[in-house]
């Protein structure tokens, strides 16, 4: 019995444009030798993520470039099979171009790559030969930063007229397509960043919002104001400034943050979509529980039954999971490797022999029953009504919310000191809400756009204040709310 993830390998020279080449390598003339500075600029390695011809896997790949005797030199890794060194590589002012051969039996398979190099970017095309014939794809590809700085880093601040307030700040960072992307975040509410940047190991960013001490975060004057941060960021730590809004003027104070090991949980069935040809796709699932020793057990299941894996690990918020299976063929492990954040897993699945190994993007999401928002709430924390502090206070001063579903449409009132307000713009979809409350006060009007997950008894999620509530760099409070008959 095969799992999906055998037949992935049966049929990834299908779906990968650098695995269906027939194109024999032929070319023995050497490359001139490109000019030092520029040889110097793009030596390092480039990242990017393959697909195949008729939407199957996404599979990462690495270019490590290097100067070798004045001349380019690289090594490809990606896709099905192994590591194999570049070919005719040429570097002609920004102008980039190179092959890759891999041989599979006996057959040679080759692929050009051809593009122009900005700063830390590669934009072209991939040129080769599948089983729909020759094709030219478009090739991005991105430089890997000298320090990974995904994950979650913490650091404390001080407030009040005798800095007895200590709060928690949290930087939560990720990497797309090589750009550094994120959120900070603290007990109240969170902020994304902006115009954030990764030279070497030199990070910088901004956030709305009143600044690295803790004061004024998140209130609607502050909006437009903006904190600086910088550091140099190791392994372990980023150390650097911040750069806050006073009222007397600007004040740069120290700023050291430490790499966090986040709390998660790998409990319960995650479940992801294998794409095929075609367009056609499959579901998969993975089921993780917990014995009474604390150890984990997990069962893959998908269109070819189910299979035990034999070892299970969470490191922090790493998890992995290997499954091991013995066919006609002799014998493959496959390892899920993925990073948990909240309700979902973003990793890779690695596949195959020692000497043809595939590697494919994993992206599998917690599989939560949609809750069902209509009925009577009480909102607990944030939203209408709110206390400063983030808690609204007493059962007496909760306002309560009551929604009414109809399709995807969702009505109702909101109930606070000012009386019923009723909600506009609501929409609901697969246990997700949003709607809209305008706050009037004298002649003036505040517009709440909220946010938010139903599971069971309780809504969580964030809102924003503006007009659109999608503002660059807006400052989201969080709100939560729960049934009365829940505890609220």
């Amino acid at each position: 019995m095969r799992t999906f993830l055998l037949s992935t390998i049966g049929l990834a020279l299908a779906w990968f444009p650098c695995l269906v080449s027939g194109q024999e390598s032929d070319s023995e003339t050497s490359a001139p030798s490109p000019d030092p500075s520029a040889l110097a600029s793009i030596t390092g390695v480039w990242e990017w993520v393959g697909s195949g011809m008729r939407g199957g896997f996404r599979s990462p790949a690495t270019l490590t470039l290097e100067s070798k005797d004045g001349a380019l030199a690289g090594t490809y890794s990606g896709g099905f099979g192994p590591d194999a060194p570049i070919e005719d590589a040429a570097l002609e002012a920004d102008a980039l171009s190179f092959k890759v051969s891999r041989t599979f039996g006996d057959r040679t398979v080759t692929t050009a790559y051809s593009g122009r190099v900005s700063g830390d970017r590669i934009t072209g095309s991939i040129e080769t030969e599948t089983f729909d014939g020759p094709q030219t794809l478009d090739w991005k590809a991105w430089r890997k930063p000298a320090v990974d700085p995904s994950g979650s880093w913490t650091w404390t601040t001080t407030a009040g007229r005798d800095e007895s307030i200590v709060r928690t700040n949290q930087l939560k960072l990720r990497l797309e397509e090589g750009a550094v992307k994120g959120m900070w975040i603290i007990e109240r509410g969170q902020a994304p960043l902006s115009e954030v940047s990764l030279k070497g190991n030199e990070l910088s960013f901004r956030v709305a919002g009143g600044g690295g001490g803790g004061r004024g975060f998140g209130n609607q004057g502050n909006q437009g104001r903006m904190t600086s941060y910088r550091g140099t960021i190791s392994a372990d730590a980023i150390t650097g400034t911040v750069t806050r809004p006073t009222r007397d003027g600007d004040v740069t104070e120290d700023w050291k943050a430490t790499r966090a090991a986040p709390e998660v949980d790998p409990l319960g069935v995650w479940s992801w979509e294998t794409p095929g040809r075609d367009g056609e796709t499959t579901r998969n699932t993975l089921e993780v529980i917990s014995r009474a020793d604390g150890s984990l057990v997990a069962t893959l299941d998908g269109p070819f039954g189910e299979s035990q894996a034999s070892s299970v690990t969470l490191t922090g918020d790493l998890f992995t999971a290997n499954v091991d299976r013995e066919t006609d063929n002799g014998s493959f492990t496959t390892q899920f490797e993925g990073r948990i954040d909240g309700d979902a897993i973003h990793g890779l699945i690695k596949a195959g022999r020692e000497d043809r190994p595939f590697r494919m993007i994993w992206d599998a999401a917690r599989v939560v029953p949609a809750g069902d928002p209509a009925g009577e709430w009480v909102i607990t924390v944030g939203g209408f009504g709110r206390r400063r502090g983030g808690d609204v206070g007493g059962a007496q001063d909760r306002p309560a919310l009551r929604l009414n579903v109809e399709g995807t449409q969702l009505t109702g009132t909101i109930s606070g000191r000012g009386g019923d307000t009723p909600i506009s713009n609501g929409k609901v979809e697969n246990g997700e809400i949003q709607f809209s409350v305008e706050r009037s006060f004298g002649d003036r009007s505040i517009t709440q756009h909220y946010k938010g997950r139903v599971r069971d008894n309780r809504i969580f999620g964030t809102y924003r204040v503006g007009t659109g509530g999608d503002e660059p760099g807006a400052w989201e409070t969080f709100w939560e709310a729960q049934r009365p008959e829940s505890g609220a």
